[in-house]
C-alpha cells in the first residue's frame, strides 16, 4: 500500500494535515518485529568450513509472543460485554455473533499492540431513510463491525499527542 499517495490524496481532497514519512517508517519496522523479519537482524552469515554464506536466524517471534498474550489477557472467554437495556443488550449480542466479534477484536488486539493502534467501525447495510436522511426501523437492515489495524487507519488531523 503506497501510504504517502494516500495522505496526498487525503491533503488534497480533504486537507488533511501532512504528515512525515517517520510514521510510516515506524509502522514497517514494528511490523517486521511482529513477523519476526527484520533483515538486518534475522539475517546472518556464518562459515560452514568452506565457505561463508547467509542464512536466516532461527527465532522465537518473540515480539509476536508478547502481543499475543497481553490480547489474551485483555479480550479472552471471560470477557462481557453488557448494557443495563435488556433489549439493546440481545441486539449487540447478536451483532456480535453475527460478525464473529470476540475472535476478530482479539486479533485486532494483538495487531494494536504491535502497530500501536486499531479501530472497529461500524457500518449499517439495507437502512431506509427518511427524506431529511434520518434512520427508519427497518427488519432487513445489518449491522456489520470492520476491524482495521494501523495499516489502515490513516489519521486527517491531530492536535498535541491526540
Amino acid at each position: 500500500m503506497n501510504r504517502a499517495f494516500i495522505y496526498s490524496l487525503l491533503a488534497r481532497d480533504y486537507g488533511a494535515e501532512e504528515t512525515s514519512g517517520e510514521f510510516s517508517a515506524a509502522l514497517d519496522c514494528w511490523d517486521e518485529w511482529y513477523r519476526g523479519e527484520v533483515p538486518d537482524f534475522h539475517n546472518i552469515c556464518v562459515n560452514n568450513g568452506i565457505t561463508t554464506v547467509s542464512r536466516p536466524l532461527y527465532r522465537l517471534n518473540m515480539a509476536k509472543k508478547v502481543c499475543e498474550e497481553w490480547a489474551d489477557l485483555l479480550v479472552n472467554e471471560k470477557t462481557s460485554v453488557s448494557l443495563s437495556d435488556e433489549g439493546s443488550e440481545k441486539i449487540l449480542r447478536q451483532v456480535f455473533d453475527d460478525n464473529g466479534f470476540f475472535g476478530r477484536i482479539n486479533v485486532l488486539t494483538e495487531k494494536t499492540f504491535a502497530l500501536g493502534t486499531g479501530a472497529v467501525t461500524v457500518r449499517l447495510d439495507k437502512v431506509k431513510t427518511d427524506r431529511e436522511g434520518r434512520i427508519m426501523p427497518s427488519e432487513n437492515a445489518d449491522i456489520s463491525l470492520n476491524f482495521h489495524d494501523a495499516f489502515g487507519i490513516f489519521p486527517i488531523s491531530w492536535s498535541g499527542d491526540g
